[in-house]
């Protein structure tokens, strides 16, 4: 899974140079300056909210087996919708909000599918009681 969306990533972000589209981000937090966005920083979040997902889906398996699928649909669309906040406020084209609008969708929309089969009540770990 994680090749796919890192591949997905990848490509979508190459297709923005074609498209005539100009990424351009803020240099840092709260900055005005704009600075092209580059793929190993793409690339580097990718895998983070990956690796976030994971430890996610790991404890929702372990501490809420019966609801886990819920709860994490749940929390990552939560989390996907208060992505794009940041995004509406940029002073970039419309073109540009929705490339980066779009990018998030490809690195989400995988990633919340693709961790639903883990959380199958064949796979799900019951708690253990306290012995008495």
């Amino acid at each position: 899974m994680a090749a796919a969306v890192a591949a997905a990533v990848v490509a979508f972000w190459l297709a923005t140079g074609p498209a005539g589209v100009d990424l351009r981000t803020p240099e840092s937090p709260g900055s005005e300056n704009l600075r092209d966005l580059p793929l190993g920083v793409v690339i580097g979040v990718t895998v983070g909210v990956g690796i976030f997902g994971w430890v996610v889906a790991i404890a929702l398996e372990r501490f809420a087996a019966a609801r886990a699928r819920t709860i994490w649909t749940a929390l990552a669309a939560a989390i996907l919708a208060v992505s794009f906040g940041p995004v509406t406020a940029l002073d970039v084209s419309g073109a540009a909000k929705t490339w980066l609008a779009i990018l998030h969708l490809v690195v989400a929309v995988p990633l919340i599918v693709g961790f639903w089969p883990s959380f199958t009540p064949d796979r799900a770990r019951p708690l253990e009681s306290p012995s008495e």
